[in-house]
């Protein structure tokens, strides 16, 4: 299955180092095509790595009288997950221009690769002590490491009504590992 996942990331990072780009201005990723059917098949294949997508259909008269289809990739979360599970090639300025879309967003990235470096020892720690270890609100921390949850990049146990401290992933681990490549 995960051999599945891997074919269908090169499949779709096959398609945006060719036709796709970053919009920095808009803080966006971008895909163009003039095949419809195409444009909704990456679109759901985005959509299984939980990255979600908006389809825009474009007219271009002057150029041509062909449509023109678009899938926009927006929001840090999906952005990330894009950077994370599909990308670019390395050696693309479209990498670059990732690496710099990615680090606009100052602070989400980094206290959530912050939380995600603390715990890669494999030491649980309890949210006050990642609180202080990279120094922000309680709001901040209990949010960031609420959402790598959910992700399943951190996790937590609850034992007799006792909450455990937190601890890093094997996904969590990889994605760092992804993530921290861009930055």
């Amino acid at each position: 299955m995960q051999s599945n996942k891997k074919i269908k990331a090169n499949y779709l990072q096959a398609f945006f180092d060719d036709e796709g780009g970053v919009n920095c201005q808009a803080h966006q990723v971008i895909f163009f095509t003039v095949n419809k059917e195409l444009v909704k098949d990456i679109g759901l294949l985005l959509s299984e790595f939980n990255i979600k997508n908006t389809l825009f259909k474009d007219y271009h008269a002057k150029m041509t009288k062909n449509v023109q289809y678009r899938i926009h990739i927006s929001h840090k979360d999906n952005i990330e997950k894009f950077a994370v599970y599909i990308g670019f090639d390395k050696k693309s300025i479209k990498t670059k221009k990732l690496s710099n879309l990615l680090k606009s967003y100052p602070y989400y990235h980094k206290h959530h690769l912050s939380c995600l470096k603390l715990l890669l020892d494999g030491k649980p720690r309890s949210t006050a002590t990642i609180r202080r270890a990279i120094k922000s609100g309680n709001h901040t921390d209990y949010s960031n490491l609420s959402k790598l949850m959910i992700n399943g990049l951190v996790s937590r146990e609850v034992v007799s009504r006792k909450i455990k401290p937190w601890s890093i992933t094997k996904k969590g681990i990889e994605y760092y590992d992804k993530l921290s490549f861009y930055h």
